[in-house]
């Protein structure tokens, strides 16, 4: 989903997309106890989004997957609603327009973080288990890294991350190495969005219980090589240039950073690194 208004991306801003959930969070306890849900999941799919603000003119719900955002009903007591088309089980993201600007829902804690557009998130289920769901199975961990990297350019203070699942019963000192997938997200998303956003890590409990894959290794790595190829916005993808540093510099820091750093902590093959980077 892409709003129509888009937010300028800073360093301030790239770290606020860190601690959003916290403080949306508090936000929300904050506010005045309502009677309402402002994202009621019905058995047909519809969902009815509610927002309340009696003082605003207009308000619009982005929703992913929709053309164009949804004009939004006021009542007398100031709250705003509308209906949405029955939707295929998925997880779905959404967010206000509030007079042209764009809101959050404040009593909705699940926050994509995005460095361009950042929004809340809600799940529509199915008359079967999906594929993400929470399920009764084991589970893996999900591991959180810091490193310097001394090739991304443009990063706050040279900090960059990345996350690593390891699957359940995980063991170092098992006599094979485990295969490792390198999983990359979407333009403007951060390292985290395939774990909060896509729930890969319950993707993959859920295919080992089901035996349909074999234990690995999930390196999730946040994939800029210049964060101005993010922060420029949409333009960003008619510049040649830009788009060719971003990836030659994400490619030398994946392969000189990165891998080397996992392959050292974890137990997984060594990668032939062959890469002419000159």
């Amino acid at each position: 989903m892409k709003p129509q208004r888009s937010l300028q991306v800073t360093p301030g801003i790239i770290a606020l997309a860190w601690i959003l959930p916290l403080f949306l969070c508090a936000f929300a306890e904050g506010q005045e106890s309502a009677p309402f849900d402002s994202n009621e999941v019905h058995p047909d799919g519809t969902i009815t989004f509610r927002y309340k603000d009696p003082a605003a003119g207009k308000v619009l719900l982005e929703l992913s997957g929709l053309a164009k955002p949804l004009p939004m009903q006021k009542d007398s007591d100031g709250l705003w609603s509308v209906v949405s088309s029955p939707l295929s089980p998925e997880l779905y993201q959404y967010s206000f327009q509030v007079d042209g600007r764009t809101q959050f829902d404040p009593k909705n804690p699940i926050v994509v973080p995005n460095l361009l557009y950042p929004s809340n998130l809600v799940a529509v289920g199915g008359s079967t288990p999906q594929p993400w769901d929470v399920r009764n199975v084991p589970h893996g961990i999900v591991h959180h890294h810091f490193y310097s990297s001394a090739i991304v350019a443009g990063l706050v203070k040279g900090q960059s991350d990345f996350y690593v699942y390891t699957p359940p019963g995980y063991d170092p000192k098992r006599p094979k190495p485990y295969p490792v997938l390198y999983l990359l997200h979407g333009w403007s998303d951060l390292a985290s969005a395939w774990t909060e956003v896509g729930k890969a890590n319950f993707i993959f409990d859920n295919l080992l219980a089901e035996g349909r894959i074999q234990p690995m290794l999930v390196v999730m790595p946040l994939g800029y090589g210049d964060m101005r190829f993010v922060r420029s916005g949409d333009g960003v993808w008619d510049d040649d240039a830009a788009i060719n540093r971003n990836v030659s510099l994400f490619s030398q820091a994946l392969l000189s950073e990165i891998l080397p750093w996992v392959e050292s902590a974890y137990l997984i093959g060594s990668f032939r690194r062959s890469a002419n980077f000159s």
